[in-house]
């Protein structure tokens, strides 16, 4: 007869088995050997316990919250938070995951994402600094997880680069190194026919800044502007897609492979191109945070903040980012009752440009402007009955981050 969970614990302290399931996935995957002890301190919010409920289910879910001695629980990759967890239903809790033969530590969506960038960077730092990787170290990440990551911020090539120094690149590095690879010769075939074409033509054209810094990674570099003009387009790119919440790991890259390539850059000229792009706090923070990311050196907290950011937008962008960055921007960077006052006041009382843009013909008719804000109300009520309060609610929530 098969012994229950909790007695195998009782008896040894400890419990070993086979995950099943995907309601703690990333963390916790299919097959997953789990490492289950007797609770020997307090459990707090991250801890994931072992309980079992009224009904005789054996649960493995994260503590998210703790409250007169009741736990809520939930599931990493699950929405349904379960409340009243007790201390009775706890059999036991989770100290490691075993993995490949790995051991992995019990961690945080946060942590777990934190320690794969960690290795990101580390990987891509080593490829573009031309230093060869740990080799320890290297066998003891978790390359599936790094794969993934390197795919999401297009590093996947310059990963692969640094890993082949010291091991076999896996399977799907090496399938998508030999595409990138694939990719570029076919993009570069192309690009020389279409520039011979324009040049035919006597026709003046500027190639995008990727194919450009695709010349400093790490050989001869592409000079058909100057190095400050390439430096601000690239900039103003890259403003615009952080502003977006698009501007990821690469991004960051791209600038210190770039400053790395040009170290003598005009001070002075680019001070001044900065200052009417309106973007020099920006320039300052990423060129800071580039070198100091690429280099191994220690953040401060508004750093690592910034950081973090990089890492959750990815290339693609995050939907969380670019509402924040939205509402932000709307607010003025100020989360006051009286910034969020004034802000939806402004959207009820609309005037300026955007009556005349959206309104016209109340705009040129400001007698009948008391009739607009009937109108605006109800026709939002019935074309967008959840808009009006969703947007409230959104900024009624919204609150800065912290800045240096």
């Amino acid at each position: 007869m098969n012994k229950k969970f909790e007695d195998i614990i009782a008896e040894q302290g400890r419990l070993i088995y086979t995950n099943v399931g995907d309601s703690m996935f990333p963390v916790i995957r299919e097959r997953d050997l789990l490492i289950i002890e007797a609770v020997k301190e307090p459990l707090k919010v991250g801890d994931v316990p072992l309980y079992k409920r009224d009904s005789g289910q054996y649960v493995l879910h994260r503590i998210v919250a703790i409250k007169k001695g009741k736990y809520s629980m939930k599931g990493d990759n699950r929405t349904f938070i379960e409340k009243g967890i007790t201390d009775k239903h706890i059999i036991g809790v989770l100290t490691g995951i075993v993995r490949n033969g790995k051991t992995y530590p019990v961690e945080t969506l946060t942590e777990r994402d934190a320690r794969i960038a960690k290795d990101v960077i580390y990987l891509t730092s080593c490829a573009v600094n031309e230093e060869t990787p740990d080799k320890e170290r290297v066998e003891n990440m978790d390359l599936a997880e790094v794969f993934r990551l390197s795919q999401e911020h297009m590093l996947t090539e310059a990963v692969a680069f640094a890993l082949e120094q010291v091991i076999t690149l896996p399977l799907a590095f090496d399938q998508a190194k030999k595409k990138a690879i694939h990719n570029l010769t076919i993009n570069e075939s192309e690009r020389m026919a279409i520039a011979q074409e324009f040049e035919k033509a006597k026709n003046w054209y500027l190639p995008p800044n990727g194919i450009l810094l695709k010349e400093l990674y790490p050989k001869s570099a592409m000079r058909q502007m100057t190095d400050e003009d390439l430096y601000l387009l690239i900039l103003t790119h890259t403003y615009k897609q952080y502003f977006h919440g698009k501007a990821g790991l690469r991004s960051l890259l791209d600038v210190y492979v770039f400053l790395r390539a040009h170290p003598d850059l005009n001070r002075d000229y680019l001070d001044a191109e900065l200052a009417k792009l309106e973007i020099t706090a920006f320039e300052e923070k990423i060129r800071c945070l580039s070198q100091k990311v690429f280099t191994g050196s220690a953040l401060d907290k508004y750093e690592q903040s910034d950081l973090n950011y990089y890492i959750s937008s990815g290339n693609a962008g995050t939907y969380e980012n670019q509402e924040y960055n939205k509402i932000s921007d709307n607010l003025g960077g100020d989360d006051s009752k009286e910034s969020k006052r004034r802000y939806l006041k402004s959207r009820f009382f609309i005037s300026g440009k955007e009556l005349e843009k959206n309104y016209p013909f109340f705009a040129k008719h400001k007698s009948l402007y008391p009739f607009l804000l009937i109108y605006r109300p109800i026709k939002g009520a019935i074309t967008h009955p959840k808009g009006i309060l969703t947007e409230y609610k959104k900024i009624q929530r919204f609150k800065k981050k912290e800045k240096p």
